[in-house]
């Protein structure tokens, strides 16, 4: 790329041949020793593809000389300079961006057993091994996975940790096939003997909606559209 304006030129090349950037830096060095214009000369081609720099043209090194040069004697381009300052920098263009996804959940629970038959009652396939493992993660149908951790398996690598406090911060949420679904489930919770926090009812945002608390008092809604 050459941006030029009022005689003077300026330019930023992508190459592999070292020695091309060495006889640009001196073209811009004689710029200001010597009036003559710049010579025109080919700019270097740049390779882009996989695998294919055997068969591509590599870029001849640029053999440009302004009048100053031109003397007898003059060194040529390239000629008494470190390897290390002919090589060339990171290329500024290249700019990688991050991409990350939601891939899981956690919960952390005081009794894990308890935690994952309350989970199994919701229809989740949890082994029964998994009851006295220290961590435990299923695969939901949309490819994340819910994850439980014990208390213990938290404080070995967060000495300090104390568990939530002053309420819920993050909630699961379960959708039902139906209204009658959603009153069905929260009746067979509560029914077993786990805590109902808010009961069934149609709330103003066109669903049937109830909440239920897990075994470490975590809130979980359950909902299904009204019109079904």
């Amino acid at each position: 790329m050459v941006v030029q304006g009022d005689g003077f030129a300026s330019e930023c090349v992508l190459a592999d041949d070292r020695g091309d950037l060495m006889a640009y830096a001196v073209r811009i060095l004689e710029r200001h020793q010597d009036p003559a214009p710049l010579a025109p000369h080919p700019a270097p081609a740049l390779q882009l593809g996989l695998g294919g720099a055997e068969s591509a043209a590599q870029p001849q090194p640029v053999q440009a000389v302004g009048p100053a040069q031109a003397e007898a004697g003059a060194p040529q381009p390239g000629e008494g300079m470190t390897d290390s300052y002919k090589t060339r920098g990171a290329c500024p263009f290249y700019v990688r961006t991050m991409t990350p996804r939601l891939d899981a959940i956690g919960i952390t629970t005081a009794d894990l057993t308890a935690s994952l038959a309350f989970y199994r009652r919701l229809g989740l396939d949890i082994p029964a091994e998994a009851d006295s493992a220290p961590h435990v993660e299923v695969t939901l149908p949309g490819g994340q996975r819910l994850m439980w951790d014990t208390e213990d398996v938290i404080r070995s690598y967060d000495p300090e940790w104390s568990g939530a406090q002053g309420g819920d911060r993050v909630g699961l949420a379960f959708r039902c096939d139906g209204p009658a679904e959603v009153d069905a489930v929260y009746d067979d919770l509560t029914g077993a003997g786990y805590r109902g926090h808010l009961k069934p009812w149609d709330a103003v945002w066109g669903q049937r909606y109830a909440v239920v608390l897990d075994p470490d008092g975590c809130a979980v809604s359950l909902f299904a559209n009204a019109s079904q």
